[in-house]
């Protein structure tokens, strides 16, 4: 599963769009991305931080692979942080 975005929060004092994506296993990219700059790139910056972050996740799957490493483990404990981060917004 892809990473996605588990909380969007307008924050009108700094003019921007706090953005939090969180990935298989609970890493975090936290992002502010200003009312300034076109709904487009916007967008585009968003997408740039899910792409790089599902590299990221595929490389650390790859590499566990590799070695030997099972990692089952902390990606049902990322999906369930996920989920609940998720839901509670």
């Amino acid at each position: 599963m892809p990473a996605q975005v588990v909380s969007k929060t307008m924050r009108p004092s700094r003019r921007d769009i706090y953005v939090v994506v969180m990935d298989d296993y609970g890493a975090e990219m936290h992002l502010a991305l200003p009312v300034s700059i076109s709904p487009a790139d916007r967008n585009a910056k968003l997408e740039a931080v899910i792409v790089t972050m599902n590299a990221g996740e595929q490389s650390m799957e790859s590499a566990a692979a590799a070695e030997g490493i099972d990692i089952s483990a902390l990606k049902a404990g990322g999906l369930k942080k996920r989920t609940a981060r998720t839901q509670k917004h």
